[in-house]
Order: structure tokens, then sequence, then C-alpha cells
């Protein structure tokens, strides 16, 4: 009894396992992109990254009913990122810098930077990040 697969069932097989490898997570990399932090207000905590492109497609009750109680900071992402779930997954030693005194929407109140000293750790969703340096109006972070 002969029990390997037909050619045919096998590429199809290949190309399915291809597809779910794909569609899971594309990573990229690059040196300046432009993303959104969304802060949860209760928490004080950045709940995700998004690419500044696709928050932009949105209107302002689409935002809210995807991230309710949250406030939404401009800025930038160098370093290789995963997107998953619409929102970008940092790889290790990534840079971000967060605008504390750029909010996506005006009349939100600002991020009082004081507050956050160099060494701070935090989570960015999953992710292990650092407070590397602040200056005004801006946290830098490294994952």
């Amino acid at each position: 009894m002969n029990r390997s697969v037909p050619p045919k069932k096998r590429y199809i097989l290949y190309a399915l396992l291809l597809t779910i490898g794909f569609c899971h997570a594309q990573a990229f990399s690059t040196r300046k992109t432009k993303v959104v932090l969304v802060m949860d207000l209760k928490s004080d905590v950045v709940k995700h990254l998004v690419l500044y492109s696709d928050f932009e497609k949105l209107n302002e009750s689409q935002l809210l009913t995807l991230y309710p109680l949250s406030e939404f900071y401009i800025g930038q992402f160098n370093g290789s990122y995963e997107i998953v779930h619409d929102a970008i997954k940092p790889v290790r030693n990534s840079t971000i810098i967060m605008y504390t005194e750029k909010l996506f929407f005006p009349g939100e109140h600002f991020l009082a930077s004081k507050d956050l000293l160099p060494g701070i750790r935090f989570d960015i969703g999953k992710i292990k990040a650092k407070i590397v340096a602040v200056k005004k109006g801006e946290l830098i972070i490294k994952t």
C-alpha cells in the first residue's frame, strides 16, 4: 500500500501553510514611521500602538468605540515591528518617541511628563518598554 501524498495535494498543503503564516502577522523594519499611542485613561498605560495612516482613516466616533476611555498621542517609531490585529507589535531594541504635547484630537489634556523619569519600565500592549529619556514634549522609549 502506497501512503505518499499526491503532488497536487502536497502543493495545496504548502500554499495553505504559507497563507496562514503570512496572514497572521506581517513584519516590517523602518527608520521613521508616524504612529499613534493609545493610552488608557484609567491606568495611564499605553495599551496600543497603531500606524498613523490606519488611524486617520477612522472618524472620532469609530475610534472612541474601538478604544473607549483613551487618549491618542502622536509619535514616531524607529525599528522593526509586526502588524498583529491592526496594531504594531514592536520588536526588541526599537525606539518610540511619544510627543506628549501632540494629540490626535485637539482639546485633550497633555500628559504630565514631569512624573515620568528615565528608567521607568512599563508595557506597551504585551511588550516590555523602558523610558530612556525625557525632553520637553517628548518621551523616548526603548523596547
